[in-house]
């Protein structure tokens, strides 16, 4: 009897290949896909009907339960069993988890973990029913073992299917039904190159360097391609693999270690002095770390400098994240403004006045060369001939012993 199996997000990449594979197998096979990819999904059906094997076409999302359910049933009576669910659909995005929205979140959630359980429990109704068992097979990846920046979101998806798909495995082994998932790592597909992108943008790399380190990342010495997964999915799919159930399967390793040689980190602050610009060659303070500064975010706005009192997100190359902490970074502030503070002095300060300024560990010997705006709430702004203790000020230093200062932290006891 010709077994059939239902692939969900079929119309491309692994899923396609998943469904070609299990077609050339001897499968019947239906093919679901988004309401938006219908017309490659119905021309791929055509595909599968000329291997010589019967195909159907669902337009359904997998994150909404009446469509699952009605798709799962479909299946069954156009086909005449449902045997084999390969639950493949699923997105993904690039975004660092301070930039990721509760909507970014909720959305791949939706798909990657609702749309997969909803597979899963439609399908083992349709399985039970038919008592004759099934296999279930769910998409996973390596960021289910192991996290990378930028897949957040993503990777917290994954992790959730490996223990669904072990629960599963526990509750329908009675009826003969096992349930397993394939992991891959990168591979070339379209949401692969959004995830090198977005690996690329982090590392201060180009797609094609974040590439080459995956290579390198991976002993069998290149990138996963679909028919790779599709073979796995085979093996899970056949008889074989009876005795297998309650496995999330790696297909590869991969040494992801190695994409950290180019250190990255992300700090928060408020810039107390200079102007701060991508490329800058910065010195963080005490540990005299060289760094390089890579982005500038306001908010999610990435730009190409930021003024003294400004509060951004710097992105920062060749820097471990101990090496950071309430602290500053150096960058070239020679004639460039900074926000001062008197916290404790008996006179007034003037232009001319020179002294050692502590920055947390660090001391430089500086010289107050000019006012330029008084900020604290007791003091109008063309008053600008002096400061004194408990005020705050927008001014010019001259730097004579390091000619390298920002001060990168929160501001938070003076407006």
């Amino acid at each position: 009897m010709i077994r059939t199996v239902l692939v969900t997000g079929a119309a491309q990449g692994i899923g396609r290949a998943i469904a070609i594979r299990l077609a050339k197998d001897g499968f019947n096979v239906a093919v679901n896909d988004i309401e938006a990819n219908s017309s490659k999904l119905q021309k791929f059906q055509q595909e599968i009907e000329q291997i010589g094997q019967k195909s159907i076409s669902i337009i359904a999302d997998v994150s909404i339960n009446e469509s699952v359910e009605k798709m799962m049933q479909e299946v069954a009576q156009k086909l005449g069993s449902l045997d084999v669910l390969v639950a493949n659909a699923g997105i993904g995005d690039s975004k660092l988890l301070l930039d990721t929205t509760v909507e970014d979140w909720d959305r791949v959630f939706a798909v990657n973990m609702r749309g997969v359980f909803l597979c899963y429990k439609e399908a083992a109704k349709i399985m039970i029913k038919q008592s004759t068992g099934g296999k279930i097979i769910g998409a996973c990846s390596n960021a289910g073992y192991r996290p990378t920046p930028t897949i957040g979101a993503y990777s917290a998806t994954k992790w959730s299917v490996r223990g669904l798909t072990q629960a599963a495995a526990i509750e329908w082994a009675p009826y003969n039904i096992t349930v397993n998932t394939y992991c891959p790592g990168i591979t070339m597909t379209s949401l692969g190159e959004t995830l090198l992108e977005g690996l690329a943008n982090f590392h201060g790399k180009t797609k094609d360097d974040v590439t080459e380190d995956f290579v390198k990342a991976t002993p069998l010495g290149r990138i996963g391609d679909p028919d790779d997964v599709a073979n796995l999915v085979s093996f899970l799919a056949s008889k074989n693999s009876d005795y297998i159930t309650g496995q999330s399967i790696l297909l590869s390793i991969q040494n992801i270690s190695i994409l950290s040689v180019k250190k990255t980190w992300i700090i928060v602050g408020n810039i107390q002095s200079g102007c701060c610009r991508v490329g800058d060659r910065c010195l963080i303070m005490p540990n005299r770390t060289f760094v390089e500064v890579t982005n500038i975010y306001d908010e999610h706005i990435e730009t190409d400098s930021y003024d003294c009192g400004k509060t951004v997100r710097l992105k920062l190359n060749n820097v471990e994240g101990q090496q950071i902490s309430t602290g500053f970074i150096l960058c070239n502030a020679q004639q460039n403004p900074c926000r001062v503070a008197i916290i404790e002095h008996k006179s007034i300060i003037c232009p001319g006045y020179s002294a050692l300024l502590y920055i947390h560990e660090a001391v430089a010997k500086v010289q107050l060369k000019q006012l330029l705006k008084l900020i604290d709430r007791e003091t109008t702004e063309e008053h600008r001939r002096f400061i004194k203790q408990g005020q705050v000020a927008i001014a010019r230093l001259k730097l004579s012993q390091c000619r390298q200062v920002v001060c990168m932290e929160t501001f938070k006891d003076y407006p």
